[in-house]
């Protein structure tokens, strides 16, 4: 029998619910505590909701409920996929709060599953780049392409001018540079991102590195290092110091730093399928390629009707 909680996650019982989701054969730091934590200023609630199959739990789901509807990002997580269970979730959220509900899955899970997917009405999709971390430098340099290659070579020779600090106590500062870069690519600041982005400051799966010439920020990645993969949330780059490949530098410090604690995947987040030569989105999406990743969809859902169980 099918049984439906609520769970107001708190630190008490933040680790049992990130260790379940790291296990999960999707699961992300996007359903893990910590999430909930940094999107509490931004959602009417937080909330987590467990499935159990008698005594034994067979999905999880960090819900976030906007006036629009229940947000389920990259979830929800199960060890397997239960179909009966799935519809149960959503049959309850949907009858519970009378809103839609809003989910995402990585496409080869739906693939698999297409008998149950086709059924939920798909609305978009969002494409990363997935970079496995090889057990050396060099095999890592083997996956990129020639001229990516070459930049990595010219620049680690040119070390001696920039500096990589790794740690959130660079946060603040890092921020306000991301919203100079937003303004200096000619794009309205994100308020909303930065005060999200602020509020990872206290979270031990938030990461933050940050290149420095001179003794100022050039060049900043913050992600979320969770199971087996480090993802890439916010990243920035003075186009001012493109000449000194700064980017290129602090991705080749980051990759190796993940060799080290035998982090398996970068995920560089953001790829744009559509986009046209010469715009910025197509260069950032020929920076990425150029590591020698593979394009990973998300699925993204929505479903408003209360289900037929």
């Amino acid at each position: 029998m099918l049984t439906y909680t609520e769970v107001e996650l708190d630190m008490k019982n933040s680790d049992v619910w990130n260790d379940y989701v790291k296990k999960g054969i999707n699961g992300s730091f996007y359903q893990s505590y910590s999430n909930i934590k940094a999107q509490e200023n931004f959602t009417e609630r937080g909330i987590g909701v467990v499935i159990k199959n008698e005594n034994e739990i067979v999905i999880v789901a960090t819900c976030f409920l906007y006036q629009f509807g229940i947000s389920i990002p990259y979830g929800p997580v199960f060890l397997v996929m239960d179909e009966s269970a799935l519809l149960f979730l959503f049959h309850n959220l949907i009858e519970k709060y009378n809103k839609a509900v809003y989910f995402s899955l990585f496409s080869e899970i739906c693939d698999e599953h297409i008998n149950i997917f086709e059924k939920f009405k798909k609305y978009g999709e969002y494409h990363t780049i997935i970079l496995p971390i090889k057990p050396s430098h060099g095999e890592q340099l083997k996956l990129m392409n020639k001229n990516r290659r070459r930049i990595v070579k010219r620049v680690l020779n040119n070390s001696k001018v920039l500096e990589i600090e790794k740690g959130l106590h660079n946060l603040k500062e890092f921020s306000l540079f991301y919203e100079e870069m937003q303004e200096q690519r000619g794009e309205l600041s994100k308020r909303k991102d930065l005060n999200e982005l602020l509020n990872y400051e206290n979270s031990e799966y938030v990461e933050l590195y940050v290149c420095r010439h001179q003794g100022r920020i050039i060049s900043g990645i913050l992600g979320f290092n969770f199971g087996n993969v480090f993802e890439s949330r916010y990243n920035a780059n003075d186009k001012k110091f493109n000449f000194l490949n700064a980017g290129t530098y602090l991705d080749i410090w980051l990759i190796n730093d993940l060799r080290e604690r035998k982090i398996k995947y970068y995920d560089f987040a953001g790829y744009e399928m559509n986009a046209k030569p010469g715009t910025y989105n197509w260069g950032i999406n020929y920076y990425k390629y150029s590591y020698g990743g593979a394009i990973r969809q998300v699925n993204m859902y929505k479903i408003k009707k209360v289900l037929k169980m």
